[in-house]
């Protein structure tokens, strides 16, 4: 939205106002943002709603004038469809504009009709490059005729703030226009009050079939980020693609930001993060979703071969070459927690499970990885391991209820020999950060103890190896690879405490890892790829940390408080949050006929621009409210637990 007070001023809301988010039920994600002007003129309240039988999104607008002058509101969208801006068309009637490509469509439309529309390229003939020239909408294009580009839909509101104050908008979408628009028409005409009606119903029938949060969730706001995140993880779940859960529905920095880039953001499936969903529904009590993605995985993600992509579309689409194969080694982990035993998940379990024993890649061997779980750097990572081991001691199990006796052999003295070398690969007894072993991040030849230089990525330096840390060896544990009490495990905690952890406001914070590129810049600006940033603190690594707390006999309280006190007033969790108190501002949005407002301040504890929600730190917040109402992690296996750690029965 833009703001224009018809004497040559123009804001853009998003960035010329504070903003206050609420959740307007408890049980079901209906969100409504308050942005009031810097400058207190004005006050703009939208209330945003997804139809639940049609592919369409409402805007229920609000503009109030706080000085009792009158103001304008402009709509603008930048639809980009198919996740890029290279080809669109648009067009404008009297009412309504509409732009589509080959495979998609969107129609914008308002209750009260637009009193003026226009359609144009972002940065020459758009609404945003025509307000701020001179504060006024002067164009009115009807079509960009037939030109693709990344255009930009725009409409002028017949609202005042004063006398007339209040409209729905909405954005309805389809293959092509003419579904789009009868998409839009229909969603308006159903009314934000039925819709939101026939929401609240669902979300909250959903929420009442699984059991209620656990006892370990002691505050409102801690219950209220756990089911925020049951109502995240859920909606991450793809409609028409059952089991395709993705990271995140933000596109975070530089990630689909640039027009034509063909990027989606955080909208794919990695195998990793859905294992992590995965193994949150299943302690929540949502198994037939947990199900699904064991499904998804196997049947439409996996490849060929037994390997996974880096990560894919919804429909099973790779999107990368990179090769985790901690990504192929925890669905056979999540498999074997479910209790999967039809003849074709095993199938594809000994596909997995093979292509984890052979594989091979220039110099390097399984256990080592071509990508670790933070997709940067290939070698052999702690976690990685962690969950290769996991995976073949799930694979022997299953092996062995299939008579296979071989293929368990097979897996069963690959697993132990792994675990046997594990410390030989990952573990320094040279490096500068203790006087005693440690983990490393990563060893990129298996001879951690080489002084090997690591391009730490995203614009990070070139260091010695046996410099960085994370905590990526607590897999281990939570695996069931490790006891708790290991001597280098222990060690490589006061390691990490001293190296990548933050207190803020009382609670522990860690970064992925010291030297981390992948964060804003310093000056606030954002991620910027190859040029690198700040990497900043990750809540969700504070809920592993409350894991193994747990396994170590201790409380995670610590670590839920930690998490929630991370969390936006709504529950919804960040992938990373400020650690300095306050970074740099971000550049001021330029305003025609008036000066720049200023911005707000970041904060050290609030998410940054990274992805919000980002499902893993939901996940992770679910997961560990369970493990701390069990006293142990709920989904470490067992029977990895038993080869390794302790005896049973």
């Amino acid at each position: 939205f833009a703001v224009l007070d018809g004497k040559g001023g123009a804001w853009k809301v998003s960035e010329s106002a504070t903003h206050v988010t609420s959740v307007v039920y408890a049980d079901a994600p209906i969100f409504t943002t308050v942005s009031t002007a810097t400058n207190r003129a004005w006050r703009v309240t939208t209330t945003f709603v997804t139809d639940p039988l049609r592919t369409s999104v409402l805007a229920d607008v609000q503009l109030t004038s706080l000085n009792k002058r009158p103001y304008s509101l402009v709509a603008l969208a930048d639809p980009s469809l198919s996740n890029d801006g290279n080809d669109d068309i648009a067009f404008a009637s009297k009412d309504s504009a509409t732009a589509y490509d080959f495979d998609a469509a969107t129609t914008m439309k308002s209750s009260t009709p637009f009193t003026k529309t226009s359609v144009g390229f972002i940065g020459t003939s758009d609404g945003w490059t025509d307000v701020f020239r001179d504060g006024k909408l002067t164009w009115s294009y009807a079509s960009t005729k037939h030109l693709g580009g990344n255009v930009v839909l725009t409409g002028l509101l017949p609202l005042n703030g004063l006398t007339k104050q209040h409209t729905t908008i909405a954005l309805g979408f389809g293959e092509t226009s003419k579904e789009a628009t009868a998409n839009t028409n229909a969603t308006l005409k159903s009314g934000t009050a039925a819709i939101t009606a026939a929401v609240h119903s669902t979300w909250t029938k959903y929420l009442n079939s699984l059991p209620k949060p656990p006892a370990s969730l002691t505050t409102p706001m801690q219950r209220r980020v756990y089911r925020m995140s049951q109502m995240s993880l859920a909606a991450s779940e793809d409609k028409q693609n059952p089991g395709a859960f993705i990271a995140s529905p933000s596109t975070p920095w530089a990630w689909g930001s640039s027009a034509g880039g063909g990027d989606t953001g955080y909208h794919m499936v990695w195998g990793r993060d859905t294992y992590q969903i995965g193994t949150a529904l299943l302690a929540m009590g949502d198994t037939a979703a947990a199900t699904r993605i064991v499904r998804y995985l196997f049947d439409i993600h996996a490849k060929s071969d037994g390997g996974m992509p880096q990560y894919s579309h919804v429909d099973g689409t790779p999107m990368a070459s990179g090769i985790q194969l901690d990504e192929v080694a925890l669905p056979i982990v999540l498999a074997w927690q479910l209790g999967l035993k039809d003849d074709s998940t095993w199938n594809e379990i000994k596909a997995a499970a093979d292509y984890l024993v052979a594989w091979k890649r220039d110099s390097l061997t399984a256990p080592a990885t071509g990508q670790e779980r933070w997709e940067e750097r290939a070698g052999y990572s702690p976690s990685t391991i962690a969950a290769e081991i996991a995976g073949l001691i799930c694979a022997r199990e299953f092996a062995k209820q299939q008579g296979d006796t071989a293929s368990a052999l097979l897996y069963d003295l690959t697993a132990k020999q792994w675990a046997a070398s594990l410390k030989s690969w990952v573990v320094t007894s040279t490096g500068s950060l203790s006087t005693k072993p440690y983990f490393i991040r990563l060893s990129q030849t298996g001879n951690p103890d080489a002084g090997t230089k690591l391009d730490t990525g995203n614009g990070g330096p070139t260091v010695d190896e046996r410099t960085i840390v994370d905590a990526g060896f607590l897999e281990l544990v939570r695996l069931g690879v490790l006891a708790p009490t290991d001597a280098d495990v222990v060690n490589s905690l006061a390691v990490v405490d001293a190296t990548i952890a933050v207190t803020i406001g009382g609670h522990q914070y860690f970064y992925r890892y010291n030297h981390d590129g992948y964060g804003e810049g310093t000056d606030g600006s954002p991620w910027s790829g190859s040029a690198g940033g700040k990497g900043r603190l990750w809540p969700l690594l504070s809920g592993e940390r409350g894991e193994y707390e747990l396994a170590a006999g201790r409380s995670a309280a610590p670590q839920i408080a930690a998490m929630t006190a991370a969390a936006a007033p709504t529950g919804l969790l960040s992938e990373q949050i400020w650690d300095v108190q306050p970074p740099a501002k971000l550049p001021p949005q330029p305003v025609a006929g008036g000066k720049a407002p200023k911005l707000p301040k970041f904060v050290a504890g609030i998410g940054t621009m990274s992805a919000t929600p980002l499902a893993w730190s939901h996940a992770q917040f679910i997961r560990l409210a369970w493990s701390a109402a069990a006293g142990k992690p709920v989904e470490t296996p067992l029977v990895v637990q038993c080869t390794f750690v302790k005896t049973c029965q």
